[in-house]
């Protein structure tokens, strides 16, 4: 069952970072009464999101001047890695979500057992493009931190 399907939308807005990929994502919602917005900090990939006839803030959560307890979702696939502060990036999507709200995002794993097998030369290491790299201990403390 996809996530879109499960979420109980009404007529709510959802906020994510504009990535190609997930645009099948993005248009499943719009039956079920979500009305797609993003932000995406590259101008050219943000012009063809909105191209696509989707609504995109250029430029970062924070810079986007976003309502505050809007959102009734927050998506974020394998973004979180590359940016030099995700802590402000959470904080931001804290302040945009219902009180209700979701947030679903994706990180590589640093704690699982790729990285002590791969060691140097595993996949999501991708310096300078990730800039953290997370275990599922340091979120769950970042959430403790942030979000409770």
């Amino acid at each position: 069952m996809e996530i879109s399907s499960r979420l109980k939308w009404g007529q709510a807005r959802a906020w994510w970072s504009w990535a190609a990929p997930w645009e099948r994502f993005w248009r499943s919602c719009a039956p079920v009464g979500c009305r797609v917005e993003g932000v995406e900090p590259v101008a050219l990939a943000a012009e063809e999101a909105t191209r696509r006839g989707f609504q995109v803030h250029t430029g970062t959560p924070e810079s986007a001047s976003l309502i505050s307890e809007t959102y009734a979702a927050a998506f974020a696939w394998m973004v979180i890695e590359h940016l030099p502060n995700p802590c402000e990036t959470l904080l931001e999507l804290k302040r945009v979500l219902r009180p209700d709200g979701w947030l679903v995002f994706s990180v590589p794993n640093a704690g699982c057992w790729e990285p002590y097998v791969f060691d140097r030369n595993w996949w999501c290491y991708e310096l300078p493009r990730h800039l953290q790299h997370l275990h599922s201990r340091a979120l769950q403390a970042a959430a403790d931190r942030l979000w409770l």
